[in-house]
């Protein structure tokens, strides 16, 4: 295999496809059919040469690209075009492509959200948290109350409507991200229906001003100390704000216990697979294989060597539970399948967002 090409490298240490000769064309006026059709080309290339999961997607490929040739060259203004280019990301099912610098056309748009938590619950979107430092403002609405409308329109016609631009490797990571911008819209008043226990009702709120903040996932795992000791059988850390140079103390703590609960609800905030997963385990232990691009056969992938866990001291004997739900994406996926080959390990929770080449159901 070559080391080198000219169009494209692979990332040191990563194997990632690295585009290093294609121009930008930043001073490019809209519309032009040309090189708005060029991006898609662009684009479906990547995807059918680059792509280790172009066969898994769920779509004809070749289809997706007959079908945004006209969509895309007859987009009349920028924005009209980056909403296309977000429908067309979309249909890669990876949650880790997205049109990041036009995550604002993406419906619904506005500068202004209403100041609560949605998180979808059995597919219901569902109240969970008042994101604002005055409860009053909001106090019409309680946590588990279920929105049925906005501004009139049934809530499942809208969500129909803004699924195809919503990037996600399943259902799961979609309707996670659909619940953080589902209440965006223009400032002011909005009416909001709902329903409470037997109750439907219809409210009027006002949308406030809102921040890239507003709508990060963050997590589900519990607030307070990383590590803690639910009871003297039982220890439980959480990935969320872990330190890698501690892991043989929270091993340590958890002496004697008959169990760690490892929170992976979240995104760990460093890399713990080895740290942590090498005092877990009793004998080497394989857990993944990547593959990596040809670069002189562009379609064509191949394995790399296996990836183990070589266990350290201090062990921790007792049982492992690792807890995940739909903010379990990338490193913390990663992290869930490492631990899980553990000796008797379980993952229990709801699906994962999909976005490493795995998803725990």
């Amino acid at each position: 295999m070559p080391s080198k090409q000219f169009y494209v490298s692979l990332v040191p240490g990563v194997g990632n496809p690295s585009f290093d000769h294609e121009l930008g064309y930043p001073h490019l006026a809209f519309p032009d059919a040309g090189f708005q059709l060029l991006a898609l080309y662009r684009f479906w290339n990547i995807v059918e040469y680059w792509s280790p999961y172009r066969n898994v997607l769920g779509e004809d490929w070749d289809g997706v690209l007959a079908q945004f040739i006209s969509r895309i060259a007859l987009a009349k203004n920028a924005e009209a075009y980056e909403l296309e280019l977000l429908a067309l990301v979309a249909k890669t099912h990876d949650g880790h492509a997205n049109l990041w610098s036009s995550l604002q056309v993406r419906p619904p748009v506005g500068k202004c959200r209403l100041p609560v938590n949605v998180r979808f619950v059995e597919n219901l979107p569902v109240i969970v948290g008042v994101s604002t430092v005055d409860p009053a403002a909001v106090s019409p609405l309680r946590v588990g109350d279920v929105i049925t409308e906005l501004d009139g329109v049934p809530i499942a016609k809208l969500i129909e409507s803004w699924m195809p631009y919503y990037a996600a490797s399943n259902e799961s990571a979609r309707l996670r991200d659909v619940g953080l911008y589902m209440t965006r819209g223009e400032c002011g008043e909005s009416s909001i229906g709902i329903h409470r226990e037997n109750q439907k009702l219809k409210l009027t709120m006002k949308r406030t001003p809102s921040s890239a903040n507003d709508f990060s996932p963050g997590t589900h795992d519990l607030a307070g100390q990383v590590f803690r000791l639910p009871s003297k059988d039982v220890a439980y850390l959480k990935l969320s704000s872990v330190k890698a140079s501690d892991a043989r103390h929270y091993i340590e703590w958890a002496a004697g216990t008959k169990g760690l609960i490892i929170d992976i609800r979240n995104y760990p905030s460093e890399f713990m697979v080895f740290a942590l997963g090498s005092l877990l385990v009793e004998s080497e232990t394989f857990f993944a294989r990547f593959t990596e691009g040809d670069l002189s056969n562009p379609g064509a992938f191949h394995w790399g060597e296996p990836v183990s866990l070589s266990p350290q001291k201090p062990h921790y004997p007792g049982r492992i539970v690792i807890l995940v739900d739909e903010n379990s994406m990338s490193q913390a996926e990663y992290t869930s399948m490492a631990f899980r080959a553990v000796h008797g390990a379980i993952v229990v929770g709801s699906t994962t967002a999909g976005a490493n080449g795995i998803s725990f159901v």
